[in-house]
């Protein structure tokens, strides 16, 4: 990434963190929105430094994993939210130094890191779920947001893997709200409102469908238009919907969701989607099912295409 891009995608991540309810996030948030101000005022392209980083790969990028467009993956695609500095990304956006992966390809960090047990302990205990909850090798926790098109592509292959028996027999997934945009906090207020109801995943499923994802802002940003989306799917008592959406309850069960991501994040900016597996986050989220492989025993397998 150039520098401007990594001032923009702190400034986010301060804000992001400035509207966590806990008082060490709001900190951190604070210091993020800091950091980016001094960076725009000795960095300005005005002042002639040279605002890209130094590559030190061989393949012209500033990283040694063939990732030449910057998303955090090797095979060239584009990531949309880079052209607009979205806190939306493919999960491995932002890449931190890490152990070192000898046991597999499970990105990057050491598959044998996720069996370990100091991970972050999430408050998943009224969370939606799938798979096996009560005896689970194995515990995966989605952080996304319903307005990212990489979330989307998280949810897809998540949604893959657990119609899978060999993973939904032996792994619990949760769900994670973080509406990284204050807009659409709304479209996650209808999802638990769902979720109260015991629809949480139909409704799910419509938030990250092409239709829904093909629509313009303005469609979407307003409650009475979310209020008639989940409506027209037929799944709720929608007098008992509105209840719950309003309710401080819901706002207050999102919060701390949000709170935990961002207190959990590896990264220091925090993008989403964010993949954890046992605690621990995986980078690039797409090396998830090489993660559970690793712990399940099932390295042969091959990695399943999309």
């Amino acid at each position: 990434f150039s520098l401007p891009h990594r001032i923009k995608m702190c400034y986010y991540g301060g804000i992001m963190r400035i509207h966590s309810k806990s008082q060490s996030n709001q900190t951190k948030g604070l210091g993020l929105i800091l950091l980016a101000a001094l960076a725009l005022l000795c960095c300005s392209p005005d002042t002639g430094v040279d605002n890209t980083i130094p590559d030190s790969s061989s393949d012209g990028d500033s990283d040694s994993d063939g990732d030449s467009d910057g998303d955090g993956d090797a095979d060239g695609d584009t990531d949309e939210c880079e052209e607009d500095a979205d806190t939306c990304g493919d999960g491995g956006d932002i890449l931190v130094d890490g152990g070192t992966d000898t046991d597999g390809d499970c990105g990057q960090f050491s598959c044998e890191m996720y069996a370990g047990t100091d991970g972050y302990d999430f408050d998943n205990q009224t969370a939606p779920f799938k798979g096996n909850t009560t005896s689970p090798e194995a515990v995966v926790t989605a952080y996304t947001y319903f307005h990212c098109p990489h979330c989307q592509d998280a949810a897809e292959t998540l949604d893959q893997l657990f119609d899978d028996a060999t993973y939904a027999d032996r792994v619990a997934l949760f769900f994670g709200h973080c509406p990284v945009d204050v807009r659409f906090w709304n479209v996650h207020q209808a999802a638990h409102a769902a979720h109260l109801q015991g629809q949480f995943w139909g409704v799910h499923d419509f938030f990250f469908s092409d239709e829904f994802a093909d629509l313009p802002d303005d469609q979407i940003d307003g409650d009475e238009e979310i209020h008639a989306f989940v409506e027209s799917l037929g799944l709720l008592d929608m007098t008992q919907y509105h209840i719950d959406f309003a309710s401080q309850e819901t706002w207050d069960f999102i919060q701390l969701d949000y709170d935990q991501m961002c207190e959990a994040m590896v990264t220091a900016m925090p993008t989403t989607p964010a993949v954890y597996v046992n605690g621990y986050q995986v980078m690039p989220w797409k090396k998830c099912q090489n993660v559970l492989d690793y712990l399940l025993k099932l390295d042969s397998r091959p990695p399943r295409k999309k």
